[in-house]
């Protein structure tokens, strides 16, 4: 997961299935932060990606990146592709309970 990041367009990615549902409330003022931030020192950690068979891109990590993005119109954003058992292995993580 070491690749340099691309400097891709925002449209081209779906959420992932399994993270989908984690689309933040964008009508609080914590995300209105979190998007003046984005603005103001840009995207800092690149999302991440798997591709899929049929050439989809679907993010694994980094959906509130990506929708700070394009709630700023956003034509670009870093995005590094990792394999899909990587892919799997974040996302199980995700699931994991956190013990910290």
């Amino acid at each position: 997961m070491s690749a340099p990041p691309q400097f891709l367009s925002p449209a081209a990615f779906r959420p992932h299935p399994s993270i989908a549902s984690e689309i933040p409330d964008k009508g609080t003022e914590e995300w209105e932060d979190f998007v003046d931030e984005i603005e103001e020192s840009g995207v800092k950690e690149p999302i991440l990606f798997i591709e899929e068979d049929d050439g989809t891109w679907l993010i694994v990590d980094g959906l509130r990146r990506w929708e700070a993005v394009g709630d700023l119109s956003g034509t670009s954003i870093p995005a590094v592709r990792v394999s899909k058992e990587d892919g799997q292995r974040l996302l199980a993580a995700r699931r994991e309970p956190r013990t910290d």
